[in-house]
């Protein structure tokens, strides 16, 4: 059980004219001090937010969801009385209200506010996911897409995600599943599409039930993501080994046999420009 909060976290609260047992009353003075503060402090959490957290896999924009510090707090119950992760579970609790206690042991946590180009997700453009047929999972996957600045469900849309359970989702003919994100449906994959505010940006959170133990190794598959656009395929086998290099457990599969460039060093003919870098 966690116990008062020490006289450590106590104080600086009563420099604001908060204290056990008193009438919360500042002054008009005070008042503006600490509006401009609530000012400054949001700024600084998003700014932190958008700086990103440690990625999960190396050179890859799918990062651990909170900071390894608000993980031990909260998984300890903050045993540690000298380590409470105030920063840590302040940046958390601004896009999620939620204690990640142990991750891994019946659930994983993915979240991505990036494309493989290192821009924001812009709901005016479109992205493909795609999840590899033997993803580490017992159970099952699912992503889904929330507003990037209130970290909300997107207003106003048919769905907010797609898992691998869902009955209509279509699969490719080698089990591996793409789900697509934007204003409109690409044709004929509106089972798997997502959709988005063209006007707003977006971000993913890709949850994983019963994680496998390759995958908390990261030698298990990884989904890869790419804004769609007109591109040749050599163009997309380059984004991928630059971003997660000979490392990537996934390369050859996710390349496909089109790519110009294998990770065996064989060198073939692309296929004419598909919609993908």
């Amino acid at each position: 059980m966690l116990g008062w909060p020490s006289t450590q976290k106590l104080d600086p609260l009563r420099t604001i004219g908060i204290e056990k047992g008193k009438a919360f009353a500042p002054s008009e003075a005070t008042r503006k001090i600490l509006t401009a503060a609530i000012g400054e402090a949001k700024a600084s959490l998003e700014q932190r937010y958008d700086a990103g957290f440690p990625p999960f896999y190396r050179n890859s924009h799918w990062m651990l969801p909170t900071l390894q510090e608000a993980i031990d707090g909260q998984g300890t119950t903050y045993a540690d009385h000298d380590r409470y992760a105030t920063d840590a579970r302040g940046l958390l609790y601004t896009y999620g209200y939620v204690a990640i206690k142990r991750p891994g042991t019946a659930q994983f946590y993915l979240v991505s506010i990036r494309d493989g180009d290192g821009d924001g997700f812009d709901g005016a453009k479109a992205y493909r996911l795609h999840v590899p047929a033997n993803a580490p999972v017992e159970q099952y996957w699912s992503v889904t897409a929330y507003d990037r600045q209130t970290h909300a469900l997107i207003k106003h849309m048919s769905r907010a995600s797609r898992a691998s359970t869902a009955f209509d989702v279509q699969k490719n003919t080698d089990g591996s599943i793409d789900v697509y994100f934007g204003a409109k449906a690409p044709a004929g994959k509106e089972a798997n599409w997502v959709p988005t505010d063209p006007g707003r940006g977006f971000e993913l959170m890709f949850r994983l039930y019963g994680p496998k133990s390759n995958f908390l190794t990261r030698s298990g598959c990884c989904p890869t993501l790419r804004r769609l656009a007109q591109a040749p395929m050599v163009a997309r086998c380059s984004e991928l080994e630059r971003e997660f290099g000979d490392e990537w457990p996934c390369r050859e599969q996710a390349l496909g046999p089109t790519c110009a460039r294998r990770s065996t060093g064989r060198r073939g003919t692309p296929t004419p420009p598909p919609r993908e870098v």
